[in-house]
């Protein structure tokens, strides 16, 4: 990791100035910025640093002809001194050099530059809170999770995962005082239980996001397979989730669901539907049409395909695809058509997998029919003439 100028001197968190961060319980005096908490990783022995000044001794843009005229471009395309420009084309260039997994800057200039025509000669230039996001997931598919605060603690992978759990859950605490009231109130712990495995199915989930990533960068030997197993215990974990949060709903409003409460039950004036008179708002929020309806019926297609299925792992051009069954592509094809805001092919990241026989460049997504080029003879030419491509 090769760190710009800028960056290498300033505070440290965990020098005094910030006391604790709001999720911890204590309240907080301020939270550090990026530069901050990354000055704070310089000395884990996970990584290794290197700083620009130090690498800026033993080199220089004249060790890089191309980077001369760069520099006189960048200086005049973005109203910088050449000092400035100078530094920034040579923080990449000595980077890409050193092939450093990540060149740290707060320059928006060059930044901005990633997303010129030839970025990709930029493509390890990230921010502070883009480097400190990719150091994150990186210790913690090592299951080596700190936490930046006066001294650096190491957390047990579980509890860093319920952590984020109770993160992504904002409102969580207020279930589990609902949960101490019902057991007060009741002497029943039903609520408290339901909570923690409520918490236990998104850590988990958490879990198994970080390891499908970690398997997605290298995709080589089996670890297509390991990443297809890994899908299916988060998607099983998320969707379990789901309703163990129906079955909170169904006991604290009473509704004496029980395991028949669920988001989808919403025919014949079923669990969701009596939701109506004694809380509207999630009703409306979970009613059929709305986007979270959208999102279980898309989480529940695949958990169930993935789960149940036997699924289609094919290789083509050094790329892996998934297929599912025809069932599933239906269903899942029809709800992308509804064209619901958000939701879409590209947005969802979902690729098209062509059958046998036809290559990736000639399948048309969304169709699932070949583009070919139809030919025929102008009219009394007797010359053939390329009339148009087209799905056939």
């Amino acid at each position: 990791m090769l760190i710009d100028q800028p960056l290498a001197t300033g505070q440290v968190d965990g020098q005094g100035a910030f006391h604790g961060y709001p999720f911890l319980g204590n309240g907080s005096t301020g939270f550090p910025d990026a530069p901050t908490v990354l000055r704070s990783y310089f000395g884990h022995d996970a990584l290794e640093v290197r700083l620009a000044d130090d690498e800026f001794d033993h080199n220089d843009v004249n060790d890089y002809p191309d980077s001369v005229v760069e520099v006189d471009e960048m200086a005049a395309k973005h109203g910088i001194d050449m000092n400035d420009a100078r530094d920034g084309v040579l923080l990449y260039r000595v980077g890409s050099d050193q092939e450093a997994d990540l060149i740290v800057t707060e320059r928006d200039w060059l930044l901005a530059e990633r997303h010129r025509p030839y970025g990709q000669l930029l493509a390890n230039v990230v921010s502070p809170d883009e480097a400190l996001a990719i150091i994150g997931l990186y210790l913690r598919w090592h299951q080596r999770p700190v936490i930046i605060g006066g001294s650096a603690t190491r957390w047990h992978p579980t509890s860093m995962r319920r952590s984020a759990a109770y993160i992504a859950m904002p409102a969580f605490e207020r279930w589990n005082q609902a949960g101490r009231v019902w057991y007060d109130t009741k002497n029943d712990l039903t609520l408290e239980n339901l909570n923690r495995t409520l918490l236990t199915r998104i850590s988990r989930a958490f879990q198994f996001r970080d390891s499908i990533f970690a398997l997605s960068a290298t995709m080589v030997g089996h670890e297509p397979e390991d990443m297809l197993c890994e899908l299916d215990s988060l998607l099983f974990s998320l969707v379990g989730a789901f309703d163990v949060a129906a079955r909170i709903t169904d006991v604290v409003l009473g509704r004496n669901g029980g395991r028949r409460g669920g988001w989808q039950n919403t025919q014949n004036g079923e669990w969701q539907s009596s939701l109506e008179p004694v809380a509207k708002d999630l009703f409306d929020h979970t009613k059929p049409g709305s986007e979270m309806q959208h999102a279980f019926r898309v989480l529940r297609d695949l958990r169930n395909s993935v789960h149940n299925e036997a699924i289609n792992l094919t290789r083509a051009d050094g790329t892996f695809y998934l297929t599912t069954e025809p069932t599933t592509q239906g269903r899942l094809r029809s709800f992308l058509r509804e064209s619901h805001p958000g939701w879409t092919t590209t947005t969802l990241g979902i690729k098209v997998q062509p059958p046998g026989g036809a290559t990736q460049g000639r399948w048309v997504p969304g169709v699932g029919r070949y583009t070919v080029t139809v030919r025929g003879q102008a009219p009394g030419s007797g010359v053939t003439a390329d009339l148009s491509s087209c799905a056939g």
